[in-house]
């Protein structure tokens, strides 16, 4: 109930306590799944430049999105190819050791 004062009291505003209602409801039904705000706050907050960052590369390559999967791009070496490479590994085993961990525990 603190919280909801102090986000009225702010600006004198409904649509704070309405977004902080949102917010609280986001971050309940985050812990409800295990899952990380650490990593959600992480990705807000990088968000805004990562777009920017894409979006300047577009303009800059020719090739378009084989830009980010080519392994040699203008004579140069393309390290946006190894970590896709990475990340589909990290992917592949994430899911293979869930699958693994629930057959162990059904046998």
């Amino acid at each position: 109930m603190t919280a909801l004062a102090a986000s009225y009291s702010s600006l004198a505003s409904i649509w704070d306590v309405g977004f902080a209602l949102l917010f609280g409801v986001i971050g309940y039904a985050m812990r409800r799944t295990n899952f990380s705000a650490a990593a959600f706050i992480i990705a807000f907050v990088l968000t805004a430049s990562m777009e920017e960052a894409f979006r300047q590369s577009m303009i800059i390559s020719d090739k378009g999105f084989l830009v980010f999967t080519s392994f040699e791009y203008q004579g140069k070496f393309s390290y946006a190819s190894i970590f896709l490479i990475i990340g589909a590994a990290v992917i592949i085993f994430r899911a293979w050791s869930t699958y693994r961990s629930r057959n162990s525990t059904i046998n």
